[in-house]
């Protein structure tokens, strides 16, 4: 189960991400934000995304990892980047500058 299973009805814009990245081996959503008109704190403006996801320590989850690196770079502008503060093997995925969070699912689902 990931985050996809609660997402807030006002970050829909991510869902299909949260889907595809909740699909993969070895990987679970546990937050994601769909860009804000007005961001307070730490949410991301209108034109930005973002997807945090933990990887199991196995073989397939970093398989997984990989192939979303693989998409990031694809289709960019986007990165992921790792992060262990939460005891887990964790990542951030930011989308920036316009990019639709769908077609970045799409090559994620794709690149197979």
């Amino acid at each position: 189960m990931g985050f996809g299973d609660e997402m807030p009805e006002d970050e829909a814009r991510v869902s299909g991400l949260v889907a595809a990245i909740d699909a993969l081996p070895g990987l679970r959503t546990i937050r994601a934000c769909a860009g804000h008109d007005e961001p307070i704190d730490s949410h991301r403006e209108n034109n930005e995304f973002e997807v945090h996801f933990v990887a199991d320590e196995t073989a397939e989850a970093w398989a997984s990892v990989k192939r979303i690196a693989h998409a990031c770079e694809t289709i960019g502008p986007a990165s992921v980047s790792f992060y262990s503060d939460t005891g887990e093997y964790a990542f951030h995925l930011y989308g920036f500058i316009g990019l639709e969070p769908d077609g970045l699912a799409e090559l994620i689902r794709a690149d197979e």
